[in-house]
């Protein structure tokens, strides 16, 4: 290495070494820059998909609630509708019966679901839910704007070429290799501290001379001739001790028998006792106060002073429950003024003076195409219930589309109208109207009037219902009655 070419290379050598270490520090440089900015890619993806199936939860609630309003305003496809009523009418029976309704509760969104997606394909909001409609679209929008997003992050998580894939694949690697490294020396430490480890020199086997030498005692074996005389003492000692613990069980378990009997006893006495104070509790509750305005808008406003005595029972076993419940009902509903609401789909005026306007209005609930359901089902008791207004006349309306694009609508007569009086009437066209009337009668069903099979039908007759505040003067005192077959 004395001549020229070996003092040439070693030179070589050692200007090398300073640019491979720096062209090293600079590589690791970036191999850390790249593994950092790719796990904050990762980072920033996994939130985007956290955002984005947060954003489907909401999209499809909107939809279920366009969905729920549009069958409640008897809007969409009719197939559809009978479909969710089906769902609707089975989840009712299930839960009286104590039985799990989650499974058709599922189906029943799903179905909601459905009808608001072709209703927003359409573009249009339907008449009565353009709140849930909006909702809709707003929530529809929201999520797509996320999914746009979370494609591109997607996309940016692919390495750019080669030498990126490589950078990311040492780094990885480098941190798997850390991760190893402090998992190895911590379990190492965690070895080093355990007591008693073998080869200790501080640990002694219990029975060594050491053992013995430590404690000052030896213990008693066959072998020192003490097993003998330890024996017979010892038995007699574990014997006493174990009949004189059997007296104490004994006598312990003689009395929680005994506590068990006055317990049994005094349980014996509580369902008088809850009896007592139930009928007392009753008594002194006062008489459910009614409405502020008088107007009662729910079935259970409407029955909310009705006592525990007069709750009806379905079926042919329960007509002494229903008969009382007819007497209390005639006393005291009549005269009340209830409300419900209706949107306004079509008008018909005829006649040359005075007029007839006919209101004919779509509703939550109708049922035989002459009755109307006054809210849902509500519970008197352990008593399933359902209020019915009787009276009306129900006709098929197809706006000028097609026939799958029918309303059922209850129709609502006004006779002996002015000019004017019509005129207030027709302008409630495409309207949500608070229809209020006076209960005129009432009475409780027998079972041939069934809804279904745990429902007990509360019939109202009722007069002539008002269109928020509006009744012409003739049709005062005019009573919408038709006596259930």
């Amino acid at each position: 290495m004395n001549t020229p070419d070996g003092h040439d290379a070693i030179e070589t050598l050692v200007r090398a070494i300073p640019v491979a270490l720096k062209r090293a520090v600079v590589e690791m440089k970036q191999i850390a820059q790249a593994t950092a900015a790719h796990v904050a890619r990762l980072a920033a993806f996994a939130r985007a998909r956290c955002r984005a199936r947060k954003l489907e939860g909401h999209a499809f609630a909107a939809n279920v609630d366009l969905g729920r309003r549009m069958a409640e305003l008897e809007l969409g496809d009719a197939e559809q509708r009978g479909r969710i009523a089906g769902h609707q009418e089975s989840i009712l029976n299930l839960q009286a019966a104590g039985a799990k309704a989650r499974r058709i509760a599922v189906e029943l969104e799903v179905e909601e679901a459905k009808m608001a997606q072709i209703e927003l394909q359409r573009g249009t909001p339907p008449l009565g839910a353009e709140t849930e409609y909006v909702a809709a679209v707003t929530a529809r929008e929201a999520l797509q704007a996320q999914q746009a997003n979370v494609a591109l992050l997607r996309a940016a998580i692919r390495p750019v070429d080669r030498a990126h894939a490589m950078r990311l694949f040492a780094g990885c690697f480098i941190v798997c290799l850390l991760l190893l490294g402090t998992v190895t020396v911590g379990r190492q430490s965690q070895r080093g501290a355990a007591p008693g480890r073998r080869g200790d020199p501080t640990s002694v086997t219990a029975g060594t001379p050491a053992a013995i030498e430590a404690h000052g005692t030896e213990p008693a074996t066959p072998a020192n001739g003490r097993w003998e005389r330890a024996t017979q003492g010892e038995a007699e000692r574990i014997a006493s001790e174990g009949l004189a613990e059997l007296d104490k069980s004994i006598a312990a378990k003689e009395k929680e028998l005994a506590d068990l009997g006055k317990a049994v006893a005094a349980k014996a006495k509580e369902p008088a006792d809850l009896s007592s104070d139930a009928n007392a509790t009753r008594k002194s509750i006062p008489a459910a106060e009614a409405p502020k305005d008088n107007v009662y808008r729910t079935p259970t406003e409407l029955f909310a002073d009705m006592p525990n005595d007069a709750y009806p029972r379905f079926g042919p076993e329960g007509a002494i429950e229903r008969a009382a419940a007819r007497k209390w009902v005639k006393a005291n509903l009549v005269g009340r003024t209830v409300e419900w609401t209706a949107i306004v789909k079509h008008v018909e005026i005829s006649g040359d003076g005075p007029f007839t306007v006919r209101l004919g209005c779509t509703h939550k609930g109708l049922w035989r195409n002459r009755f109307l359901l006054f809210g849902g089902a509500f519970g008197l008791g352990n008593q399933s219930c359902q209020v019915l207004l009787s009276g009306w006349h129900t006709d098929f309306l197809h706006p000028g589309q097609s026939t799958q694009a029918f309303h059922l609508l209850a129709e609502v007569p006004y006779d002996s109208c002015t000019a004017a009086e019509a005129d207030v009437l027709r302008n409630f066209k495409g309207k949500k109207i608070a229809l209020r009337a006076k209960v005129v009668r009432s009475d409780v069903s027998n079972d041939r009037l069934r809804i279904d099979d745990h429902r007990v039908p509360f019939v109202l007759g009722v007069s002539l219902p008002s269109v928020d505040g509006f009744l012409p003067e003739a049709s005062k005192g005019i009573n919408m009655l038709r006596s259930p077959r």
